[in-house]
């Protein structure tokens, strides 16, 4: 499961499974907390948080910045649940898909912000080699990919 960036050799197949919602979050101790809403120059001004592997753009940060979206301060963590920590503790923001907020655990102190600008978002696929494409377990696998993504 991923997203694609550029075109796949034609040895492999995709089914597009879905499209990401992305949102803009913060907590309470953001000015934009009480107001539930952020404008684009506030929110390219203020600090945001990014969980990353390595100090490489990622596809987010290459799509932001097509855009014209990427931030100039990111602070970068090794994984969500740093990103949800550091989160708590700052008045920074994070960009984060819906489905990713709605595994967090406790949301009172969090609010997703509405904007007055529009968030990229990604589609995502499910990717695989066409050999596999007729093998039973592949096929039963993609299968129940496809049920889940859809809901």
């Amino acid at each position: 499961i991923g997203m694609v960036t550029e075109k796949l050799p034609k040895h492999f197949k995709m089914k597009k499974l879905g499209t990401t919602e992305m949102t803009v979050l913060c907590s309470k101790k953001s000015r934009f907390f009480k107001t539930g809403r952020i404008a684009r120059a506030e929110y390219l001004e203020t600090p945001h948080i990014k969980a990353s592997a390595s100090f490489e753009p990622s596809l987010l940060d290459a799509k932001f910045k097509r855009a014209g979206m990427l931030q100039q301060t990111l602070v970068s963590v090794p994984d969500i649940a740093a990103e949800i920590a550091l989160l708590h503790e700052t008045d920074y923001l994070l960009v984060l898909d819906r489905y990713d907020v709605d595994l967090i655990g406790s949301k009172d102190d969090l609010r997703i912000l509405k904007t007055d600008f529009k968030i990229p978002q990604f589609d995502l696929y499910c990717i695989w080699h066409s050999r596999k494409d007729n093998h039973p377990a592949h096929r039963w696998y993609r299968d129940y990919i496809n049920r889940v993504a859809a809901g």
